[in-house]
Formats: structure tokens, C-alpha cells, sequence
């Protein structure tokens, strides 16, 4: 009902062709994952998987990518080839699998053996703003999602929507 939440709506209809990034944020509890499987849903790969992964794609702290991190990378984009890749908290990946995702996300649609048609779908808990500000999340990795970002509002922010979600709850 709420304004916010019909903005949500209209980002995911907006965002649902299934080609570019999107990153969904907001705090824990407030639906990212929903949203995202709504996202899925709604897009032209709906009959495909919808696969959730919290990856790390680095053999060891503070490594370097290496090629067996970008196949590893690779893997779960195939995992959901013709579907929707969900990469969870993007925000707590390390810098090198920030890299590393970023260069299987952009190769996708050229690998010469298979190409992976993959929506690449991320969450994030954080302000990414401020993560970006203080390095926790490269800017260059961000700019990769920022043009279809997606705020999920708290719902305590929204108190008009409690009606209608008591009742569908009831």
C-alpha cells in the first residue's frame, strides 16, 4: 500500500528484463530475497533456476583471484544459467571475489565454450554508499549494479502497510 513499497514494485518491473545487475539493499528482514525471487518471476527467464549463493571465490584470505577462483566464479553462474543467479550479502565479499565476480559477470555473454545466460541479481545489508567510501566494497565493482539498485524500505517506515500485512499473514 505504502508509497515506498509501490516504487519497489515499479524497480521490479522496470529491472525484470533480466540483462543488467541488479542490487537489492535494505536491512535484515526487510525482504531482499523476496524481492529478488519476485524479480526472477517477472522476468523472461522465469522457468529457469533461481539459485541463492553467499560465495567467496579466493583459495585464501588476501589471495589473488587466481583462474581456479574465476572457475569457481563461473560455476555458479552456470549453476543458474537460464535462470537467476542471487548472490547474497555482496557487500561481505572480499575484494579479489569482488574482482573476480565483476570479470564473471562481465564474460558471461562472451565465453567462447558456454555462454551463460544469467541474471545476476546481489543483496546487500550495508549502506553501500558508505562501504564504498570506506573501501570495504570497490567502487569500480559497485558501478556494476548502481545504475538498477533497488531500497527496500523497513517496515517501520512504512506503518501503512501493517493493515495489509496483517491480514494476508492472518
Amino acid at each position: 500500500e505504502s508509497v515506498a513499497m509501490r516504487t519497489v514494485e515499479a524497480q521490479v518491473e522496470a529491472f525484470a528484463d533480466g540483462d543488467a545487475p541488479v542490487l537489492i539493499c535494505g536491512e535484515h528482514g526487510t525482504g531482499r530475497e523476496l524481492v529478488a525471487r519476485v524479480l526472477h518471476q517477472k522476468g523472461p527467464r522465469t522457468g529457469g533456476r533461481f539459485v541463492a549463493v553467499r560465495p567467496t571465490f579466493e583459495d585464501a584470505p588476501g589471495r589473488v583471484a587466481t583462474d581456479d577462483a574465476c572457475e569457481r566464479a563461473r560455476r555458479a553462474l552456470r549453476s543458474a544459467s537460464g535462470g537467476t543467479l542471487l548472490v547474497k550479502d555482496v557487500s561481505d565479499l572480499s575484494r579479489p571475489s569482488q574482482k573476480t565476480l565483476k570479470r564473471a559477470i562481465r564474460d558471461r555473454k562472451i565465453e567462447q565454450a558456454e555462454p551463460m545466460d544469467v541474471h545476476v541479481v546481489a543483496t546487500s545489508d550495508l549502506d553501500i554508499e558508505c562501504a564504498v567510501d570506506a573501501d570495504i566494497v570497490s567502487r569500480d565493482f559497485y558501478t556494476l549494479f548502481e545504475p538498477r539498485r533497488i531500497e527496500v524500505p523497513r517496515l517501520r517506515d512504512r506503518l501503512e502497510d501493517l493493515a495489509t500485512l496483517f491480514e494476508r499473514w492472518v
